[in-house]
């Protein structure tokens, strides 16, 4: 799912997927930065991106474990954000994903979510 966009001692990858959903999903393992999203709601009722700091997908239970963070993007519309300003854009673990109806829990949307993240993975 991740694919480098600069290299040097440190590369900053670009994820994207078109079938983001309930299924909890590894945007990237290890400790790294979240320097953006980008999420687009494709049903038109309202969805909530929930972000884990987990070091897999396999290690988030959506519905169970608690998100880090939780965005909600209106139905029919995109949301993106710079996570520069963000005090939770580090996760000592990895970066798993899922959008879901609520908050924080575990039924997908009826259409699946096209989403894009940004991050640097800082492997120790």
């Amino acid at each position: 799912m991740s694919s480098p966009t600069s290299s040097s001692s440190c590369a900053t990858f670009h994820s994207y997927t078109n079938s983001l959903s309930a299924s909890a999903l590894e945007v990237f393992s290890g400790r790294g930065n979240l320097y953006g999203f980008l999420v687009e709601n494709n049903t038109a009722s309202d969805i909530f991106l929930q972000v884990f700091d987990a070091a897999s997908a396999a290690s988030v239970t959506v519905g169970t474990t608690a998100p880090v963070f939780t965005v909600r993007i209106p139905g029919s519309s995109a949301f993106g954000k710079d996570a520069d300003d963000m005090s939770y854009k580090f996760l000592g673990n990895g970066c798993v994903v899922a959008v879901t109806t609520t908050r924080t829990g575990n039924t997908a949307p009826a259409t699946a979510a096209t989403a894009q993240f940004w991050f640097v993975n800082r492997q120790p």
